[in-house]
């Protein structure tokens, strides 16, 4: 069994951004009520909560946990409560994209099943990548498709 999660890195980044984000917001809001008629500490209020809202949202909606076992693939999404399974039989073709950077390789995964369904995984954000690249390679090798190598 294979379980790919968001490695601790990317998780933390967002934290720290929504909790930068989140003080900007409490801090605007405190001086909004000290002084209500100020126009641009309402405006930047706003925008604070805005930005924090659509990256809180955005961050639970995009986090998965990718669990390969039994030629079956599993997607769950809001950390398990919602959950997609799809058989590995029904995989149409997967592809692996290159690129090579001046800071490194950035290397992406995508599965594409015959019910219109992809799924995708990179390096730096999901754990397990190379385990995951190394299965499909062993089990599917007819069905990878070429590979676009990109400088």
């Amino acid at each position: 069994m294979i379980h790919s999660k968001p490695k601790f890195n990317t998780l933390s980044a967002l934290a720290v951004f929504n909790t930068l984000m989140l003080m900007g917001f409490i801090y605007s809001l405190k001086s909004l009520l000290a002084q209500p008629s100020n126009i641009l500490l309402l405006v930047t209020t706003s925008i604070l909560f805005v930005i924090f809202l659509f990256v809180l949202i955005k961050t639970a909606l995009a986090t998965k946990q990718v669990i390969i076992a039994n030629l079956i693939i599993e997607e769950k999404y809001l950390w398990g409560v919602f959950s997609q399974k799809h058989q590995l039989e029904h995989l149409n073709s997967w592809c692996e994209t290159i690129i090579k950077t001046k800071n490194g390789v950035f290397k992406s995964l995508e599965l594409d099943f015959t019910t219109r369904k992809k799924i995708k995984l990179s390096n730096h954000e999901d754990s397990k990548y190379a385990e995951i690249l190394k299965y499909l390679s062993k089990k599917y090798p007819k069905k990878k498709a070429s590979t676009n190598a990109k400088a």
